[in-house]
């Protein structure tokens, strides 16, 4: 038989001491036990209101904009409140893409348009090197433009 030399040191509290200090005193049967709770109240705008809290042990709901206000060592920002200018700017950026669609649809329009001018421009002045539409710059700007959407 070995002999081991191991040192077991309980600790200095008193509830190491007893027997029943590590023991798992009531089995739970399910895996999930808060699922037999059924469903809990629904959360509105300004969070649960109605809940067990509330009913039964008479807590008050803190307003937290007045808590914010009363606040003199931090400055508060409400994360969940619409913020109205940041609202507005972003519809107004989502929107911005309509009226580049509708710029879009005019100037294929136009160039099909511009296309027929300069065919019947160069039938009629054969020997012409005049520059009806500036197309270079157009493509010059076209490739900017597909550029800037690349980023």
């Amino acid at each position: 038989m070995k002999k081991t030399n191991e040192n077991f040191s309980p600790g200095l509290g008193a509830q190491y001491a007893t027997p029943f200090a590590f023991k798992l005193t009531k089995k739970i049967k399910e895996a999930n036990p808060g699922s037999s709770l059924g469903k809990g109240p629904k959360a509105g705008k300004d969070g649960v209101k109605n809940n067990i809290y509330v009913e039964k042990f008479n807590y008050k709901l803190v307003n937290p904009k007045k808590l914010a206000k009363q606040s003199k060592a931090i400055d508060v920002k409400q994360l969940w409140e619409e913020d109205s200018s940041l609202y507005k700017f972003q519809e107004d950026r989502i929107k911005a893409f309509d009226l580049i669609f509708n710029e879009i649809n005019q100037i294929s329009s136009k160039l099909r348009d511009s296309k027929n001018e300069t065919i019947e421009y160069y039938k009629n002045n054969p020997q012409s090197y005049s520059v009806i539409i500036p197309t270079d710059l157009i493509l010059d700007y076209l490739k900017d433009i597909t550029e800037l959407l690349k980023q």
